[in-house]
């Protein structure tokens, strides 16, 4: 007869005795692609969308809002529209790429159990704690779109009413459980670290230029790194911060981006040059020798520039380069100009 050690916990019913602690329910997004969409308040229309998405979120206690911003940024990248050119091919573009709407309301009633017959909200945040978690993913998905094409119902509206015509199979839930799991196993796949994108702010990447001389010259990390801090460096946004830097922070930044000159090709540096106003002196990275050669890679670069030139003029301008890029179609043919604006509710 075998018996537990001294200290250890009663054996569980069936003989077990190992006790495994309960699992935690993480925040839950309801995604609804939508026809369009109303909502009131208190009676009233206080806000209403075209063709997108209503999403509905809900915090329990212990949430994060780091966590939130993840899967804000997860919403905006699944693909739960058809084929711009071929309504029949379904899952095939996101929201952004249709210029959809997005609806945001927080429902903690989506963390309710029932325990007995009436539901229990025990583990739900509550809504003061909420409000900035709130705040801060509806933030986040106006950054990763657009501001005036996300609308978002105050958490501490007393009374809110939503009318939907949801598209048919259009129901999607999702939590951070998934999204983490889903970024594992990207790595796991690519074998290497993920690298978030830089933020366009001077003294962030004056920190990741300095970073940079140090690692292995060619090695993976390094590519992966400078390609990381390239697309900052080319980013409007850096420009516009540049100029707002004092003069420490633009001297700073000066001497960090020629320290880190050899982790850029002469195609690179001379598009940083021509962003920044700075002079590079430092000698440039060979260029790198993919499978269609050097020629390539510098067109594929030129086009990015070009999507990022035409981004700043008119955001939708730069995602319609990047659908046709992936389509194979010129990047430079012209299209005609479509004004998303939301609907006067008034």
């Amino acid at each position: 007869k075998f018996s537990s050690p001294p200290g250890a916990p009663p054996p569980l019913s069936g003989g077990s005795s190992v006790r495994r602690p309960p699992s935690r329910v993480a925040m839950r997004l309801l995604l609804q692609r939508v026809a369009r969409a109303s909502m009131e308040v208190d009676g009233c229309v206080e806000g209403r969308i075209g063709p997108g998405l209503v999403l509905t979120i809900a915090l329990v206690k212990g949430d994060t809002l780091a966590a939130a911003e993840q899967l804000a940024e997860k919403a905006l990248s699944l693909n739960l529209f058809p084929e711009l050119l071929d309504p029949d091919t379904a899952w095939q573009t996101t929201v952004v790429d249709n210029g959809g709407e997005i609806l945001v309301v927080l429902q903690q009633s989506l963390c309710a159990t029932f325990p007995k017959s009436v539901p229990s909200q025990d583990r739900a945040m509550p809504i003061a704690e909420a409000k900035p978690i709130f705040e801060a993913f509806v933030a986040k998905l106006k950054e990763g779109y657009q501001e005036e094409m996300v609308v978002a119902a105050s958490p501490e509206a007393p009374s809110v009413r939503l009318e939907l015509m949801v598209e048919g199979a259009g129901m999607f839930e999702l939590g951070t459980r998934e999204v983490v799991t889903a970024v594992a196993k990207a790595k796991a796949k690519a074998g290497e670290d993920i690298l978030e994108p830089l933020k366009a702010d001077v003294p962030i990447v004056t920190r990741a230029l300095r970073r940079l001389p140090g690692l292995a010259q060619n090695s993976a990390q390094m590519r992966a790194e400078a390609a990381r801090v390239f697309r900052a460096l080319a980013s409007p946004r850096l420009a516009a911060t540049l100029t707002d830097a004092t003069q420490s922070e633009a001297d700073s930044f000066a001497e960090a981006l020629d320290a880190a000159a050899g982790c850029f090709t002469a195609k690179q540096q001379e598009q940083i040059m021509e962003r920044t106003g700075l002079t590079i002196s430092g000698e440039p990275a060979p260029e790198p020798e993919g499978e269609g050669g050097a020629g390539d890679g510098e067109d594929d670069l030129q086009k990015q520039l070009a999507e990022l030139k035409e981004e700043v003029e008119d955001p939708m301008k730069g995602i319609t380069a990047a659908k046709r890029r992936r389509m194979g179609l010129p990047v430079k043919e012209e299209q005609p100009q479509v004004i998303r604006a939301r609907p006067d509710t008034s």
